[in-house]
């Protein structure tokens, strides 16, 4: 499915590229326009199935660009978003990508809420050479696109070992059961890495049932587990089908765990679930962010995000706000604002003290840092501890 969506996106992004070929895009790429603000562009899902994270993320960024201007901006000019809807759609993420990209003011893109768009929106942005950053899409594959291409959030090979290592070793969690969808990239890579992991340091899976949102079956499902008692289950997808489950569950009486990812933490998995879930009952999630983090530096975002928009932010808000400030910090020692330059000081950041954590952008321009893992109950995630696998 994934080579799939990267020979489709590369074909696109070859059409769309084709009316361009009179166009250096290097030279056009500079902004030598002295005092002209810096243009960063952004392609998020603001509407549609994904706006959830897409609105939340882009409130992250726009704190984070308010507070470099407020500082005097970037070499004594400030920084403008660019923005643009894609509706949750891979035309329209594509689309968007392109019309940035071919914009010559536009020095780089945020964007990709979720693996699938980001696929699409970075073989444009890679045919195009501008710097492309995903602060949200996990799937391993989205950076292995090219050197254009680079992420703040942590991969699926790397978040779902991370949940199957603490599972089994600190929860106890000696077999499990996977409900996955397999043709989404972002469910099936975590699936995949989870279950490699998990069997590796002695796990058993016990069951594995493949799951689309148009066709889920719950009796099915719950006959499923009860069958085979699992110790846990593990669904790595998003928040409207982790609710479902949670709910199924616990009305079924099973003793079971849940365990689920980044995309379970959306405020209306805890508007379905909180009546249901106490603390005796076993959901952890992992994530990139908890407001919880007494670090002075992610206790003082939390005070800023809540008085500016009443509430707790969100990982997707806090991987906004630490990709616009590893961008900034990208562009501040940047020696020349040329997209390729842009690129290559992306791809050189070492110990950026985020709110997600510390972060370094490796060889493959993945972030190396923390997971965390959070419990929900009561209305809320609960911060229980952070994990790496070394």
């Amino acid at each position: 499915m994934v080579r799939k969506i990267l020979l489709i996106s590369r074909a696109i992004a070859f059409c769309l590229c084709a009316g361009l070929l009179l166009i250096r895009c290097e030279a056009a790429s500079k902004d030598s326009t002295e005092g002209a603000p810096i243009r960063i562009g952004v392609v998020l899902s603001l509407s549609g199935e994904r706006s959830t994270y897409g609105k939340d993320c882009l409130k992250g960024i726009n704190m984070a660009l308010d507070l470099a201007n407020d500082m005097g901006g970037i070499k004594g000019r400030k920084v403008e978003l660019v923005v643009r809807d894609d509706n949750s759609s891979v035309v329209k993420t594509m689309q968007a990508t392109q019309d940035l990209s071919q914009s010559p003011s536009v020095l780089a893109v945020l964007g990709g809420t979720g693996s699938k768009l980001a696929l699409a929106g970075a073989s444009i942005a890679q045919e195009l050479k501008i710097a492309f950053m995903t602060p949200l899409a996990t799937n391993t594959d989205v950076t292995d696109i090219g050197t254009y291409i680079s992420r703040i959030c942590f991969s699926d090979s790397y978040q779902g070992p991370a949940l199957a290592d603490y599972s089994f070793k600190f929860l106890k969690l000696k077999s499990a059961g996977i409900i996955f969808n397999p043709e989404d990239e972002y469910s099936l890579g975590l699936a995949t890495s989870f279950k490699r992991h998990y069997m590796e340091i002695g796990g058993e899976v016990l069951l594995e049932i493949f799951q689309s949102p148009a066709e889920s079956d719950s009796a099915m499902i719950i006959r499923a587990i009860m069958n085979k008692k699992p110790d846990a289950i593990y669904m790595p997808g998003y928040h409207a089908e982790a609710a479902n489950l949670a709910v199924l569950l616990k009305h079924s009486g099973m003793n079971v765990a849940m365990l689920g990812s980044d995309g379970w933490e959306s405020p209306e998995f805890l508007e379905k679930t909180s009546p249901i879930l106490t603390d005796t009952d076993r959901v952890y999630i992992t994530t990139h962010f908890s407001p919880d983090d007494n670090h002075p530096l992610v206790q003082r975002f939390v005070a800023d995000y809540k008085g500016l928009y009443g509430e707790l932010p969100t990982a997707p808000a806090a991987l906004g706000y630490d990709a616009a400030g590893v961008l900034c910090e990208a562009l501040r020692r940047t020696p020349q604002l040329e997209r390729r330059a842009i690129s290559e000081s992306i791809n050189s950041i070492s110990d950026f003290e985020g709110v997600t954590g510390n972060i370094t952008i490796d060889e493959k321009r993945n972030a190396v840092k923390d997971v965390v893992i959070l419990k929900a109950y009561g209305g809320r995630f609960v911060f229980e501890t952070t994990t790496r696998i070394r």
